[in-house]
């Protein structure tokens, strides 16, 4: 398949829309992006389109600053293809082949559940997506009464010995 690709690998997920752009010519145009931003030749990723969005798995390195390169590609696509609407949502460097379906599954999700409403960011890292998704599943009052109980213990020990150790938190 003319495949240059090796682990560790990226997968970003694309959400555009309003371009007005056919699939081909948008294709097109995303192909230079990911080429000029990542500094990697065509052979070193691929994409598929699914459905509404566009799926990346490309080469990185686990040193990559990879929020600074999807950044960079967002104000890209921003400014070259002009969309009403761009979200990105960006995996850490994946390692094994098994990690890759499920990682897929949490970027699409977030994306199209708009977990991303939780922030002003147009740009969802897996760790974020997977914080967002651990914390709805807790007993809010639970969490509560948790931060009250440690916190409360803190205040108390401050007053007793005059550290301010509130504001070191």
């Amino acid at each position: 398949y003319n495949w240059n690709i090796k682990y560790p690998l990226l997968i970003f997920v694309i959400s555009i829309k309003g371009n007005n752009l056919s699939r081909i010519i948008l294709a097109s145009e995303l192909k230079k992006l990911v080429s000029s931003v990542f500094f990697i030749t065509s052979d070193q990723f691929r994409y598929v389109f699914l459905n509404d969005l566009i799926i990346f798995i490309s080469n990185t390195s686990f040193s990559a600053d990879n929020k600074s390169l999807i950044e960079n590609l967002y104000e890209n696509i921003k400014n070259k293809l002009n969309p009403t609407e761009l979200r990105i949502a960006y995996s850490n460097p994946i390692g094994l082949a098994h990690e890759i379906p499920a990682v897929f599954s949490i970027l699409s999700e977030a994306l199209h559940n708009k977990q991303g409403a939780l922030t002003n960011s147009n740009f969802l890292n897996e760790n974020y997506v997977r914080t967002i998704s651990l914390l709805k599943t807790l007993d809010y009052d639970k969490v509560k009464s948790f931060t009250y109980h440690i916190l409360n213990n803190l205040i108390e020990y401050e007053e007793k010995t005059k550290l301010p150790l509130i504001t070191t938190l």
